[in-house]
């Protein structure tokens, strides 16, 4: 099931603010976020997770830089990985003397996330699609 911000309705009751994705989990079962796909890699596509180093990524984009003579590398991050993609570029413009443009793009991509009935009976049959 797909949702984005634009799917979301408050529903107000005894003060306690859901939104309806939140009532259809609950009332459907538990929700499964699958991880985001991603394109074909090539060697200069870096795809920042929340357990990588940050000065290892550092060292592999000064090495295919420098090294490998590749022109352009790619740092990915998807939602509060931005914040620390941008601070590993920063990172590798200063270690490489600022001989390195930083362009910044930014794109959407659709994330599906799988809700898991806990009563099996039950089934998708009831499954609200609003919008």
């Amino acid at each position: 099931m797909l949702w984005n911000s634009s799917n979301d309705v408050s529903l107000s009751s005894d003060g306690l603010t859901m939104t309806l994705p939140q009532l259809v989990v609950e009332y459907l079962g538990s929700i499964h976020k699958r991880k985001p796909q991603r394109p074909a890699s090539v060697p200069t596509d870096i795809y920042i997770a929340s357990n990588s180093k940050s000065s290892a990524i550092v060292n592999r984009v000064k090495r295919l830089m420098l090294k490998e003579n590749y022109n352009t590398v790619t740092i990915h991050g998807l939602g509060a990985m931005v914040t620390r993609a941008i601070s590993i570029a920063l990172r590798a413009q200063e270690t490489l003397n600022n001989q390195i443009e930083l362009k910044p793009t930014t794109e959407t991509i659709a994330l599906t996330d799988d809700i898991i009935p806990d009563d099996m009976v039950c089934g998708i049959d009831y499954v609200c699609v609003c919008g």
